[in-house]
């Protein structure tokens, strides 16, 4: 079934990207490995987790498959203070509720995810990454209302309504990407 992409994309927080990024379309993306330390992430400063092996593998291969899908070029680099997009795991969020968050910071964003794992990746940790990540790109939830009823993470893992074994970005999620910034 999917969500019409209209339904997903963010006109406004596409925009944003787009003013930080010059012709090259380069993405440069920065990942925490120090871990357990308090980083000052979306103006606040955090208790990080650091990242595992797997955990980085699956950040890059999201990374991977989006460069792919669009005209934008994604890049890992070692230095926070020079990327756009500084991904994070935290060991907590003040409100328990929260288990991803996407920060816009003066210089990008800050995406951060709550390590229940410990450096594996649950399937739910992995939709939640993946969409904090698409946040950046333009992404928002069905309608702007993560609840809506209508949607499901079935339809786009933009829903906070988890359906059992959907945890995965769907069709309607790329097909919106590839809207924005396809190639």
């Amino acid at each position: 079934m999917g969500i019409p992409t209209d339904g997903i994309i963010n006109p406004g927080l596409a925009r944003r990207l787009g003013d930080f990024l010059d012709d090259s379309g380069v993405v440069t993306y920065y990942l925490d490995l120090s871990g357990g330390g308090r980083e000052l992430v979306g103006g606040r400063f955090r208790k990080t987790s650091g990242m595992s092996k797997r955990e980085r593998r699956f950040i890059t291969g999201f990374m991977d498959r989006l460069d792919q899908l669009t005209g934008l070029s994604f890049v890992r680099t070692d230095s926070k203070e020079t990327a756009l997009v500084d991904i994070y795991s935290l060991r907590r969020y003040e409100n328990r509720r929260v288990i991803g968050s996407t920060f816009f910071t003066p210089n990008g964003y800050d995406v951060t995810w709550l390590d229940r794992k410990k450096g594996k990746v649950a399937k739910k940790e992995g939709a939640t990454i993946k969409h904090e990540i698409l946040h950046v790109l333009g992404l928002d939830h069905p309608y702007g209302s993560g609840f809506n009823p209508d949607y499901t993470t079935k339809d786009t893992i933009m829903s906070y309504n988890h359906r059992r074994r959907y945890f995965d970005a769907t069709r309607s999620d790329y097909a919106a990407v590839a809207e924005l910034w396809g190639a």
